[in-house]
């Protein structure tokens, strides 16, 4: 194996390596829930509502089982159940409606950032591929000069010679 091909395998190695440590990290970060649950969701008695890293080594978890939600402290010394046997009532409902709000509300706003970030970006290319294109006629028009230039100077004659000296 030669010197270029074993940095190649190499480089492809950590940038493949890098991307799964990104991608675990991403899913501790963001508490997201991976696929390959069993059984179907409808009929399953017990689901994890809510997770919280209280910080790397402990958890809070909010948990649900048929109906009722116990909150336990997952920590390396064991386990802790702080509460169970919590019911659902009006307070929570109303708690529920307002962050159902307050997240639609942050969903909008969002949405209204990216638009205009769009819009923005759309500017910005479309002013850069206006002058980029610009620039190119200059440097084509300096080009096409120069050719017309060295064509009399040289003396070439023939259609090509007499189209770029402008007497087609």
């Amino acid at each position: 194996m030669d010197v270029p091909s074993l940095l190649r395998t190499t480089g492809a190695l950590g940038l493949v390596l890098g991307l799964l440590f990104l991608a675990l990290w991403a899913v501790r970060r963001y508490n997201l829930a991976l696929p390959g649950g069993a059984g179907d969701w409808s009929t399953r008695r017990v689901a994890v509502v809510e997770r919280v890293s209280l910080d790397s080594r402990r958890n809070l978890l909010l948990i649900r089982r048929d109906g009722r939600e116990h909150l336990l402290l997952v920590a390396p010394e064991g386990t802790a159940l702080i509460e169970q046997g919590i019911v659902r009532d009006e307070r929570d409902a109303v708690a529920a409606d307002e962050r159902a709000r307050h997240a639609a509300d942050q969903r909008q706003a969002a949405q209204q950032t990216l638009e205009q970030a769009r819009r923005q970006a759309t500017k910005l290319v479309h002013s850069g591929l206006s002058l980029g294109l610009r620039a190119f006629r200059r440097w084509q028009g300096r080009r096409f000069h120069k050719m017309v230039v060295t064509a009399r100077t040289h003396g070439q004659t023939g259609k090509r010679a007499r189209h770029r000296q402008g007497r087609c």
